[in-house]
């Protein structure tokens, strides 16, 4: 069943047809209504020979390209999808090897603080041994010297000592009476 605007489509045409008939004759054959018939039949024919053409010719040629880019694609997809999945195994091992090398950097960097701490602290052991060696010849050195220079001051003392004394009390007095005296006092300065 036809809806109202489709009934009125056609009526209008046929009217148009009906009525304009003798006009569109004489300048437009193909609405001449005396030719509908071998009109129809060639259309038919025309019809039947380009669907057999496109059947048998056209469609199985759009149908073969179709099929081909379909397989084409369907065989880069593939091909994709192994490349991905190599890039992936790829980016598998490289992180492993990231993941190696810096275990074993870190490894080589402790390794190397460890014996750089080593090496410092027998350096630190060696030179505070050697330093106080040092320190203990010196302190000899430096007590042997002073020991020396008492020594050698208590005669100097002992003379300077009766020269003041002669100055300022006005008497001698023996160098070994005074003696004892001065041998205490350069002991006390000793220790």
């Amino acid at each position: 069943m036809r809806s109202s605007k489709g009934q009125w489509a056609l009526a209008l045409a046929v009217a148009l047809i009906v009525i304009a008939e003798p006009a569109f004759a004489q300048g437009l054959p193909q609405l001449d209504s005396r030719t509908f018939t071998p009109q129809v039949v060639w259309l038919v024919i025309a019809f039947v020979a380009l669907y057999l053409a496109m059947s048998k010719i056209a469609l199985p040629r759009i149908g073969e390209v179709l099929a081909e880019r379909q397989a084409k694609i369907d065989s880069l997809l593939k091909r994709a999808e192994g490349l991905k999945a190599e890039a992936e195994a790829v980016l598998m091992a490289y992180d492993k090897a990231i993941a190696k090398a810096r275990t074993e950097a870190q490894d080589v960097v402790r390794k190397t603080s460890d014996s750089a701490a080593k090496t410092a602290a027998d350096r630190h052991t060696e030179l505070g041994t050697r330093l106080g060696d040092e320190i203990k010849a010196a302190e000899a050195r430096v007590n042997d010297t002073k020991n020396k220079a008492l020594a050698t001051i208590a005669p100097a003392a002992t003379d300077i000592a009766l020269a003041v004394i002669e100055r300022l009390a006005g008497e001698k007095i023996d160098a070994q009476a005074l003696a004892p005296a001065i041998d205490a006092t350069l002991k006390e300065r000793r220790a």
